[in-house]
């Protein structure tokens, strides 16, 4: 099996590797750095991979990639934008959980993990669906906050 090549941490200089997780019943592959614990973004497991060396190649490109040499790194894709838009708007005004249970780690799992699985977002049926799910990882339950009502008329 080829062998990935992971540049050194960037904050430290350490030696990276692998590391496999199990997130929201599926398996997913981050880098870290053994040195200094910092770690790259995850890449799940999909269904079409044919196997787990492909989620292993995208986590080493998250980590390989660099803002100095990575002319694209300040584009964000629309898709993404759009996510990084509607996730915090969901949260708070569709599921009506209390801003102060809404942290930016949690925002960030949110974002990555529907734009990572993008082929859950057919829909918002389906991408509520799937915030849902994430969000009980955290011991929040969207369904225990009543909904707002609405002032006005219908």
């Amino acid at each position: 099996m080829e062998q990935l090549k992971l540049k050194p941490c960037p904050f430290c200089g350490g030696r990276a590797r692998v590391i496999g997780k199990r997130r929201s019943g599926s398996t997913c592959y981050c880098i870290s750095c053994s040195s200094c614990g910092a770690k790259s973004r995850v890449a799940f497991v999909q269904p079409w991979h044919d196997s787990k060396f492909v989620a292993q190649c995208q986590a080493a490109k998250l980590w390989n990639a660099r803002a100095d040499n990575d002319a694209d790194a300040t584009k964000v894709p629309a898709l993404f934008a759009f996510i990084q838009q509607e996730v915090p708007f969901r949260l708070e005004n569709i599921f009506n959980i209390p801003s102060e249970k809404i942290t930016p780690n949690i925002v960030d799992v949110c974002v990555w993990s529907l734009y990572d699985n993008s082929d859950v977002m057919f829909d918002y049926d389906s991408m509520d669906d799937h915030l849902r799910e994430l969000l009980k990882e955290y011991d929040i339950d969207p369904d225990n906050y009543e909904e707002k009502e609405e002032n006005g008329k219908d």
